[in-house]
């Protein structure tokens, strides 16, 4: 079978399987996914509210990573100084030769829904190559479907994108917030909240080729 083929089969299926998919178990369902490709593992990290840290989605439910039990704690890798980071900044694909204790190497592809940057897809793989590489910026687009799509249904995944406890007033506020970013390929205008925790105020951002205005 044809690799674009075999491809297209996968992730018509991990479509087909998200449909009725708990939050909690995207991890899982992108993990098989990423296996049928070739793929080692894959990962999906998210960013948090203020775009700090990009922090993974654990297996386990958020209830279980609360209690403090050891295999439903989060990994956080800083946005401004990793690999991750620099993938998640500049939406590019970052690839991590295998060192001297590891045989395999490590790629980061952005997680982006339209021009809104969710997070970044870890993979692994004895080799990344160009076509690999390729599936897996097919496989991240496809995890930014999923994630968008039961955010708004489920606590879990806002739970894991906070690090810090949020205020009632802060809780309605983002409610009613439309998107942060927005944009086409000549115009974009993006926001931030802060304090995001407490009741704040909005800071918008919008630029055009060769302009910038705030």
């Amino acid at each position: 079978m044809p690799v674009a083929e075999g491809t297209e089969g996968v992730l018509a299926e991990m479509l087909a399987a998200s449909h009725r998919l708990p939050p909690r178990c995207i991890p899982e369902l992108v993990q098989e996914a990423g296996v049928r490709l070739g793929l080692a593992s894959a990962r999906v990290y998210v960013a948090d509210l203020q775009q700090r840290q990009l922090i993974d989605l654990p297996a386990s439910p958020p209830e279980q990573r609360d209690a403090g039990k050891e295999d439903g704690e989060a990994e956080a890798l800083p946005v401004d100084n990793s690999l991750a980071g620099h993938a998640y900044r500049t939406q590019t694909v970052r690839v991590a030769r295998p060192g001297e204790a590891d045989a395999l190497s490590t790629g980061w592809i952005p997680v982006v829904d339209g021009i809104g940057r969710l997070g970044v897809l870890r993979v692994r793989a004895p080799e990344l190559d160009a076509s690999l590489l390729k599936q897996c910026q097919a496989l991240a687009d496809l995890v930014a479907m999923v994630l968008t799509t039961k955010q708004p249904y489920s606590d879990d995944l806002g739970r894991t994108m906070r690090t810090w406890p949020m205020s009632l007033q802060a809780e309605l506020l983002w409610a009613f917030l439309p998107p942060r970013t927005i944009g086409t390929d000549s115009v974009t205008s993006s926001a931030v909240l802060e304090p995001a925790y407490e009741a704040g105020a909005m800071r918008t951002t919008t630029a055009w080729p060769a302009r910038h205005c705030t």
